[in-house]
């Protein structure tokens, strides 16, 4: 006997020492749950994991309980702190209500459902598989797993209820259904029927037709935005453009032309050359032939074949 007890006592000494054997480590640990720190970051600080720290609160009882006076004292102080403020400051107040008591006055989000009605609901699911049950058997053996299921999931939750399971009557049903119709056409917005069309009337041989009523003419409405949009925009010369502006222009941008590609280059010269002539043209003095007031130019225009051109028979007499 003593051979064995000698043996198990090496095999238990025999090993990796454990990292949080040390009482300096549980007590350095300790102290940093305590101020609010996450175990992950304390064991990482002190260089183990959390597997570790749970396996050791698994092992030694009264690290364990150090552990969760850590805990709760990390939970305590803030808390404290927050009731203080709570007495002058209405945010810490609605704060410690929203955490507190959040069934009844934290913010509800549009799309939760209620504990309440999930349990209303799977009170119908169950009647409605407690009919479909052939023996009391089945019964009783469902009842239990959904009990444990609602126990599991709603435990904790003030509205739960021990109800047991109860197949509806026709008349249970009915009104329910004439509940639910009710409540859909309150729902629906309430609409005025169109008043019926009188039938129409068979013109009787002897009577006399009925006069038309003549429509007095409507004047012509204003042309639709959309349709303006359409049309053609109206090209106007800028101002202050002329040839002579046109020429410096070329001038000007000469150095900005693209001198690599021919065809953009002889479009360029013959451009220049149409607004040089047409600035020449306007600066040169007029002629005597084309004037018979002085100061006025008469622009030449092309006649059409067939036709002859006006001759001032005056000018022609004056002259010697």
């Amino acid at each position: 006997m003593k051979s064995s007890d000698t043996g198990t006592e090496n095999q238990s000494t025999i090993g990796r020492p454990r990292l949080l054997a040390d009482p300096a480590k549980q007590k350095s640990l300790c102290s940093m749950v305590s101020v609010g720190l996450g175990i992950e970051a304390a064991a990482r600080h002190v260089g183990c994991s959390s597997w570790t720290v749970r396996r050791e609160a698994q092992r030694d009882p009264q690290f364990a309980q150090k552990l969760r006076e850590a805990r709760t004292s990390a939970q305590l102080f803030p808390l404290m702190t927050l009731r203080k403020k709570a007495d002058t400051h209405w945010r810490a107040a609605a704060w410690l209500l929203e955490r507190s008591c959040p069934e009844q006055f934290a913010r509800k989000k549009p799309k939760t459902v209620s504990p309440g009605k999930v349990l209303d609901t799977l009170d119908e699911i169950v009647s409605i598989m407690a009919e479909q049950c052939d023996s009391q058997e089945q019964f009783d053996a469902m009842r239990e797993r959904l009990e444990t299921l609602q126990q599991e999931r709603f435990g904790m939750c003030p509205e739960v209820t021990a109800r047991t399971p109860k197949p509806k009557t026709e008349a249970d049903r009915f009104s329910e259904k004439l509940k639910r119709e009710t409540e859909e056409l309150q729902d629906r917005p309430f609409r005025i029927a169109p008043a019926a069309s009188p039938e129409p009337q068979t013109p009787q041989p002897n009577s006399p037709k009925p006069q038309l009523r003549q429509s007095k003419r409507r004047k012509p409405l204003a042309p639709n935005p959309r349709d303006l949009e359409s049309l053609p925009p109206k090209i106007t010369s800028p101002r202050q453009t002329s040839w002579r502006h046109a020429a410096a222009r070329f001038d000007e941008s000469a150095s900005q032309r693209a001198a690599g590609n021919p065809v953009v280059r002889e479009l360029y010269g013959i451009m220049e050359e149409i607004c040089l002539a047409k600035a020449r043209e306007l600066e040169s003095p007029p002629r005597a032939s084309d004037t018979t007031k002085p100061g006025v130019i008469q622009e030449s225009r092309p006649q059409p074949p067939g036709t002859f051109a006006h001759r001032n028979t005056d000018s022609e007499q004056k002259s010697p």
